[in-house]
């Protein structure tokens, strides 16, 4: 199973790395990696707590939801949708900044 802290650590440093490049040899980047990384905290076989955090501990949630209660949803998300969104968008999507 794809491992839910590279997921987020490649979303939250595809946009950086482009940014950056577009912009090679700016004076000032536009945008810059705030540490982002997220780790699921398995709490039963199918309750899942989502941990997200900064390089300096701060809480940098992104659900909606009090992420501190393990729930169902969290398990879904982490276990079928990220590493969809992982091997067939964000994958297909860095290739296709790279040819262009």
């Amino acid at each position: 199973m794809l491992n839910m802290l590279c997921v987020s650590l490649c979303l939250s440093v595809c946009l950086t790395v482009y940014v950056c490049l577009s912009v090679c040899m700016s004076v000032c980047p536009c945008v810059q990696y705030d540490g982002y990384t997220s780790c699921p905290l398995l709490v039963n076989r199918s309750k899942v707590m989502l941990a997200e955090f900064g390089y300096d501990g701060q809480v940098l949630e992104t659900f909606p939801v009090d992420q501190r209660v393990p729930r169902r949803t969290m398990y879904l998300i982490t276990s079928y949708m990220m590493p969809f969104i992982y091997w067939k968008l964000l994958l297909r999507s860095s290739l296709q900044l790279a040819t262009s």
